[in-house]
């Protein structure tokens, strides 16, 4: 399957304006937006609408063909305070990629669920916590 996506702009004001699945309205879109925006007729602008034709390769993917405890979540590298980094990894590849990752001991890894930094930041600093009092 093909999709057209109509851009416009360059450098910093190149964007996506628009995405198609019929090239007719696309091209349409595009001849629309050239002749007349905000008023002012085509010559007067310094960009174009342009089309930009993208084949879509939709993967069929099981989700009823793994663990359903096994799904994927957000690894949250966290050192000196910040989130240095975060990745998509399956709960169960965690320590593995924990163990295989580990830049430094004050370096720490949270996994979620869902996206949350502010969750992730709390999780690091309440284990950080802990570890002081234990050794207290």
């Amino acid at each position: 399957m093909k999709i057209y996506i109509v851009t416009a702009g360059s450098y910093n004001d190149y964007g996506i304006e628009a995405v198609f699945t019929d090239k007719a309205k696309a091209e349409y879109y595009c001849a629309k937006n050239n002749r007349e925006v905000n008023g002012l007729s085509w010559p007067y602008r310094n960009w174009e609408y342009h089309i930009e034709e993208y084949y879509v390769v939709d993967k069929s993917v099981d989700l009823n063909d793994t663990d359903p405890d096994d799904k994927p979540g957000y690894v949250y590298c966290i050192a000196a305070n910040m989130v240095q980094d975060c990745s998509v990894v399956f709960k169960s590849d965690y320590e593995k990629f924990c163990t295989k990752n580990k830049r430094d001991t004050e370096t720490e890894y949270v996994w979620l669920s869902e996206k949350n930094e502010e969750l992730a930041l709390k999780i690091y600093f309440d284990r950080k916590s802990r570890k002081r009092a234990v050794k207290e």
